[in-house]
Parts: structure tokens; sequence; C-alpha cells
């Protein structure tokens, strides 16, 4: 199969984590992990599945992410979220206004932000 467990991906980290290498990881990739679903459902299924790999020495290096995006705090992303692209004749700029993103989104975002800084209170 495609997939590795969860016990893979804890050996795999304990490597990584004596070359201070981070590790992004997902779960399967299909409609029960989209933003939709977390929105809805809630990030407690996530959480769930990564206990294992809480409170070990490399759990500094283990980055969850959902398909296609990572969550980052926002003062440590590049990521713009909530800025359209404007593109001119022969330019591309930032609009000046902000744009609002859905509020699934926006509860998706806190939700793991939420996470992300318990993840990195947890002792290493």
């Amino acid at each position: 199969s495609d997939v590795n467990s969860v016990e893979s991906l804890a050996r795999l980290l304990d490597v990584f984590k004596d070359y201070g290498v981070q590790c992004f990881f997902s779960y399967e990739a299909d409609d029960s992990t989209t933003f939709s679903a977390l929105a809805t459902e809630g990030i407690e299924k996530y959480e769930d599945r990564c206990a294992p790999l809480m409170g070990k020495p490399f759990s500094e290096y283990a980055i969850p992410c959902l398909p296609n995006f990572t969550i980052i705090p926002k003062d440590k992303s590049g990521v713009i979220l909530d800025s359209r692209m404007i593109i001119n004749e022969n330019t591309v700029e930032l609009s000046k206004e902000k744009e609002a993103l859905s509020h699934e989104l926006e509860l998706a975002l806190e939700e793991w932000e939420k996470y992300a800084e318990e993840l990195e209170q947890l002792p290493v």
C-alpha cells in the first residue's frame, strides 16, 4: 500500500530529530480530510490520531498538515491568506483591501493554530 503507519512515521521522526529535520505529514487525502470536513467535524479526530506522536523527543519535528495546505502560525508564515492578487497590464500586486476568508476556514485555521501552539508547549 502507499500509506505509511504512525509507527513508521514515529521511526522516521526519531531519526529526523537527530539531524533537526522537520517532517510535514498528513493522513489519507480523501473527502474526510478536506477543510469542509474539518470545519464541520472539528479537529478532534486529528488530535486523536496524532496522540501517539505527542510528548516524544521528536515531537517538535512533527508538523501535521492537511492535504495541499499546512497550518503554520500567522506570525511564522509567508503565506498570505486574506489578500487578493490584482493583475494589471504589466504587474501583479496585492490588493490594499483585505478580503474576508470564509467563516469555516477562519475557524479551522484558529483551531489548528491553537493545536500547533499546544504542540510547541509539549516537553521534548
